[in-house]
């Protein structure tokens, strides 16, 4: 690109981010809220998990206790930036759908450690979730979150769910 080409689209770019209302102040104060149905526990959860500006350690806390792994009990701890992509995903949307969450957290067994930057190892950073939505599209749901972020995307058509992590960008069909 020459200089004259940077130079306008720099302006551009920065007259993006003066223009009123390409991000709001109101925004930042919106409830960000999350409902999830826990497929291999069967619990229902609807939480506001940041309010005013901040994070809401109990909201929060409340989506970690459903997102424990099942298998062992123990609970992990999600990261807020995975909250936020997945409302995100959903406040984009044109319906509102409840996720159905298949794994959330993975605990780490001493005696098999995870590989890393593998997709285990990824839950249990609490940096990864396996969801679906009930009438929503595998392919959609991978559409909305590439929108948010180019992460770890893994499609398992038989098991009908996708896993989305945080990690660098890959696919894989499982």
């Amino acid at each position: 690109m020459d200089r004259r080409k940077f130079i306008i689209s720099g302006l551009a770019f920065g007259g993006m981010l003066a223009a009123p209302n390409f991000i709001s102040p109101s925004d930042h104060q919106k409830d960000k809220n999350l409902s999830f149905f826990v497929h291999s526990t069967g619990e229902r959860e609807a939480v506001t998990y940041w309010s005013g500006g901040n994070y809401l350690s109990d909201g929060v806390a409340a989506i970690n206790r459903p997102l424990r792994d099942y298998k062992t009990d123990i609970v992990g701890s999600i990261d807020v930036n995975l909250l936020d992509i997945l409302h995100s995903m959903l406040m984009s949307s044109d319906d509102y759908y409840e996720l159905e969450v298949v794994r959330g957290h993975i605990a780490v067994d001493a005696r098999d450690p995870f590989v890393p930057d593998s997709p285990d190892a990824f839950h249990n950073a609490g940096r990864a979730i396996d969801i679906r939505a009930r009438g929503v599209g595998l392919g959609h749901l991978v559409e909305e979150f590439v929108r948010w972020f180019d992460g770890g995307i893994g499609i398992y058509p038989k098991k009908n769910f996708v896993h989305l992590d945080l990690g660098p960008s890959r696919r894989w069909i499982g």
